[in-house]
């Protein structure tokens, strides 16, 4: 296959026998037909397979992968990555659709301006009701919204820098996101919607676990992402955006999981997101971006939420704040 232009489309597939079929119809629904289709099976228990090998009989850019032990959403990208032949590259969901001119609208683009990276805004479909989230043009655009699925790489960039997932389970796209941009790629914003995020309530970010020990997992993967933000020089504006996402991150994730966790966890989560805010970020109460008006770009909702929780903070009131929550 001629790679010139070539667009890759990684589907990693777990549990989704209901939704691949659908997926898979509105990519190969494009009116852009110079693609190639990976669907990347992680180990899923259900006939997602079935399903996926008739595609593959059919379509002669439909190829199917699987290994032997489930790696979780970040280690199926990254399988993908590895087998993908494209110049450019999407992710694309297996429960989640496309608009047919999704991947025409992304490769004009990245090829008018010689971009690394595209992204644009997406739909939310809950039950089949339509709603739009619209992302602005804006510097700090890219940082604050990380999904994957709403960007078209271009591979080379990826390659060139070394970038992947690092087999991450959950959370994956704010590091992988973040090890982007600090890259500094050519970035294009679009106006245009064509992504469909169906709220699935059986996804991986959904179901219920051992909460303390996700949020364990999240802070180490902050602690090893560390390792290259420091070398950022102090107070710049990539510095100041990453310290931000680092408070907001480690702060509303807590809050989150702890809802789910029982007051006999508090200590354990306060001392987790304690430990790692203090060692990385030892200023980062005042860092420029927190506050009801300041990052324009951020959901209100985590913008307070964050303002909130570092007044109490500062007001010696959070960990009461954490005991209210947990009830």
């Amino acid at each position: 296959m001629d790679e010139s232009n070539l667009v890759t489309i990684i589907v990693p597939v777990y549990d989704v026998e209901k939704y691949i079929g659908r997926c898979l119809d509105s990519i190969l629904l494009q009116d852009y037909t110079h693609i190639e289709i990976l669907c990347i099976d992680d180990c899923s228990p259900d006939n997602s397979a079935s399903i996926i090998h008739d595609y593959e009989k059919k379509y002669e850019n439909v190829y199917y992968y699987t290994y032997e032990k489930n790696g979780g959403l970040g280690y199926a990208r990254d399988y993908g990555i590895s087998k993908a032949k494209g110049e450019y590259i999407l992710f694309i969901d297996s429960d989640d659709y496309i608009n047919t001119d999704y991947v025409s609208t992304y490769i004009k683009a990245a090829t008018a301006d010689g971009i690394d990276i595209v992204m644009g805004s997406y739909n939310r479909d809950r039950d089949g009701k339509i709603t739009p989230i619209r992302i602005s043009d804006s510097k700090n655009t890219p940082w604050i919204y990380p999904s994957a699925c709403i960007r078209m790489y271009r591979r080379s960039f990826l390659a060139d820098n070394n970038l992947d997932f690092h087999g991450i389970r959950t959370y994956e796209d704010g590091f992988f996101n973040e090890r982007c941009m600090m890259k500094n790629p050519k970035v294009k914003i679009i106006n245009y919607t064509g992504y469909n995020y169906v709220l699935n309530p059986n996804s991986i970010t959904k179901k219920s676990g051992n909460t303390l020990k996700k949020y364990e997992g999240y802070v180490k993967n902050y602690f090893d992402l560390w390792e290259e933000v420091k070398n950022i020089p102090y107070k710049s504006d990539a510095y100041n955006i990453i310290e931000y996402l680092y408070v907001q991150g480690i702060t509303i994730n807590m809050l989150y999981n702890l809802r789910h966790a029982g007051m006999s966890n508090i200590n354990k989560f306060y001392s987790l997101r304690k430990s790692i805010l203090t060692t990385c970020f030892p200023h980062y109460k005042k860092n420029k971006w927190i506050g009801l008006n300041r990052l324009s770009e951020e959901m209100f909702k985590n913008r307070f939420v964050l303002w909130v929780y570092i007044i109490a903070e500062k007001l010696h009131f959070d960990k009461l704040l954490l005991f209210l929550i947990a009830l």
